[in-house]
Order: C-alpha cells, then sequence, then structure tokens
C-alpha cells in the first residue's frame, strides 16, 4: 500500500511542476542597475500592466523596493502570462511595466509577447535608454529573451536611471492594415511567421 502511495505522491508532485510551466508565462522581477553607490537611499515604485496591455492574463502586482548600493537590485512583481483564449489567440499580446523613484528616477518599457509549439518569447518595444530584458539577475544588453514552454521561466526587466539617449524602438500597431500580417499569428500556439517580399529592379 505504501509502494502506491509513494507512487500517487510521485505522480502528483510531476504533474504539479508540468502545469506550473504554462507557455508564455514567466515570473517577473523589475530591476534598476546603479553604476555608483547613492549618497543617499531611494524607493523605487514599480507598476506592473499599463492601459496599452492587450491579451494578458496575468499583469504582475505593484512592489517598492529601497537602492541603497551600486549593482543590480530587483524586486519580485510576480507572474505574468498571455492570453491565448477568444480572439486573442490571434492576435499579439502587449505588457508594459513602469518605476518612479523618490530620488526622481522614472522609466518605462512596452513588451511584446508571442508563443509557439515549443517556446514562447518576448520583445521590448519603446524602452527608456539603457532598458533591457534577462533570463537572470544580471545587467545584460538584451532586448530580446526567448525560453522554452517547458521551463519555469523568470524574466528580468533591468532600467538604467538617470540612463540617456534615443528610446528603443516603437511597437507596431495592431491596428494598422500593413501590420496585420505580423499581427495575426501574435500569442497564439502557432509558429513564426515571415513574409519575404521581393522587389524587381526596374530597369530604365
Amino acid at each position: 500500500m505504501r509502494g502506491k502511495t509513494d507512487c500517487f505522491v510521485l505522480a502528483f508532485a510531476t504533474f504539479g511542476g508540468l502545469a506550473a510551466a504554462e507557455k508564455g508565462a514567466a515570473q517577473i522581477h523589475g530591476c534598476v542597475w546603479v553604476n555608483t553607490k547613492p549618497v543617499k537611499p531611494y524607493i523605487v515604485n514599480w507598476s506592473p500592466g499599463s492601459s496599452s496591455d492587450r491579451c494578458m492574463r496575468l499583469t504582475g502586482s505593484a512592489a517598492s523596493m529601497t537602492v541603497s548600493d551600486k549593482g543590480i537590485i530587483c524586486q519580485d512583481l510576480g507572474k505574468v502570462a498571455v492570453d491565448s483564449s477568444g480572439t486573442c489567440y490571434f492576435k499579439q499580446s502587449w505588457w508594459g511595466l513602469s518605476y518612479t523613484s523618490t530620488a526622481a528616477y522614472s522609466g518605462s518599457t512596452n513588451s511584446r509577447w508571442t508563443t509557439g509549439p515549443a517556446n514562447s518569447d518576448v520583445t521590448l518595444y519603446d524602452y527608456s535608454p539603457g532598458t533591457s530584458v534577462c533570463s537572470s539577475m544580471a545587467h545584460c544588453p538584451n532586448t530580446y529573451v526567448e525560453w522554452s514552454n517547458g521551463a519555469n521561466a523568470s524574466l528580468y526587466f533591468v532600467f538604467t536611471p538617470g540612463a540617456v539617449g534615443d528610446p528603443g524602438k516603437k511597437p507596431h500597431d495592431p491596428d494598422d492594415p500593413d501590420d496585420l500580417a505580423e499581427d495575426e499569428f501574435g500569442s497564439g500556439d502557432r509558429e513564426s511567421v515571415k513574409l519575404n517580399v521581393q522587389v524587381p529592379e526596374l530597369e530604365i
């Protein structure tokens, strides 16, 4: 009888682990990268989700953290997941993240989430200078991360307070007919679609 019980517990634990690894879902961390130790500690207030979010089932939870040293400082913001139900199956999923601070620093980013049969990915758009997304707690240069659907993914959205420069690339307009092909298979369980358009040369 004990052998059967042990098998049941093992099977339940295995199933639970698989269930936790959802497609198009990740545990989110809001981070700041500080080059030098602040003269005075300050508070960073995280606001996951934005008015432009679309086709997201989970959007994370607001939280605050104290920045008192240099390096990378992160705060867990909970789980974020795409919504692939209904009409969202054929649309892109968008999620935003922003922060403010008592030191007058602030930043934001928008991100497009897509899923496929084997992998999910996130791409940053319209982000503050010095912003990146990483698969570990690090100061990486990435604005794109891909992970296996079988993994319990963690994503680190890293901002650089006080950074200057041009903002990141603008998102495609989902209501623009020219962007319809890219929008069509955004968050659904489909392979990525790429359109190769060749323009013939004109002889004059």
